[in-house]
């Protein structure tokens, strides 16, 4: 099968980079013909058995698309994005073409929250419905799109047990990075600011540390114990896009996946729960989308 996959560059550290790596490599290594149009590729070439294309003046894409689905053919485009970029999808040409050559549109999807009432806006709502496959990362964006008539399907994100599993012993993998005795949250993710990066760490020192009785009450804004702690150690505020900067005073900033708290299924590889920041989020089963 041909395969044309839209979304991060295999070789963009992303979250939708990761799985345009594994998902891209995995179906070439099964014999499927896989192309991607990749978003941060910037010369056509190829990668691991896949063909590269890259965008034009769209950063997602939206005037490569349609070139791309008349010079490639594929038997199926797979789309991985949240559901409000892509509206190119569909514009009257695109869906002709598609339609033309028999070729369905899946898209992959996170929903990070919702409007009340387990909605989702209308404008998604009408995206969602010009779906063929759409596909939701979590049970919580399955049970909102079927709520709002989407027939979803629920595929979520793989994890490294290899990387992300239990510690045979707590304590001692602590220790191996100088934590002995305290609380640890790892988040492995990104921080750009626009993902509300001092909010999240105001958040772990409410809701988990304080919890724990591990630090005094949480103060307002940059002045909360965690905060202060950061900025003490590193003398300045974490640069946008800087990874894996743990706390010892209790967090690991590294965050930032458009308000989700800490990633999920990263958290779920290592049986722990998922805190969020103060608004209605995407969870796991067991926490039914509300924050807590």
């Amino acid at each position: 099968m041909h395969v044309l996959w839209v979304s991060d560059s295999p070789d963009t550290p992303s979250g939708f980079g990761n799985v345009t790596r594994h998902v891209c490599e995995g179906l070439a290594r099964r014999g499927h013909q896989v192309s991607i149009l990749g978003w941060q590729t910037r010369e056509p070439g190829q990668w691991n058995g896949c063909r590269l294309f890259p965008t034009q003046s769209d950063r997602l894409g939206g005037d490569a698309l349609f070139p791309l689905l008349v010079r490639t053919r594929p038997e199926v485009v797979i789309a991985l994005a949240d559901v409000w970029w892509l509206p190119y999808f569909g514009a009257p040409h695109v869906r002709r073409q598609m339609e033309l050559t028999d070729t369905p549109w899946c898209l992959y999807f996170p929903i990070d929250g919702d409007v009340g009432g387990d909605r989702l806006p209308s404008s998604w709502i009408e995206m969602l419905n010009q779906v063929d496959v759409p596909v939701s990362m979590s049970r919580y964006g399955q049970l909102v799109a079927r709520n709002c008539g989407i027939q979803c399907e629920y595929i979520p994100h793989g994890v490294d047990l290899n990387v992300f599993r239990p510690p045979e012993s707590r304590e001692a993998a602590k220790a191996q990075f100088g934590y002995e005795g305290r609380f640890v949250v790892l988040s492995d993710s990104r921080n750009p600011p626009a993902y509300g990066y001092e909010r999240r760490v105001h958040s772990l020192d409410r809701q988990f540390v304080r919890r724990r009785g591990r630090c005094a009450p949480s103060w307002p804004g940059r002045q909360s114990p965690i905060h202060a702690r950061l900025c003490h150690e590193k003398g300045r505020r974490p640069a946008a896009g800087r990874t894996r900067q743990v706390l010892p005073g209790g967090g690991c900033p590294s965050v930032g996946v458009e308000r989700r708290g800490l990633w999920p299924p990263n958290l779920a590889g290592c049986g722990r729960r998922r805190c969020s920041n103060g608004v209605r989020l995407q969870c796991e089963p067991g926490v039914n989308g509300r924050s807590w």
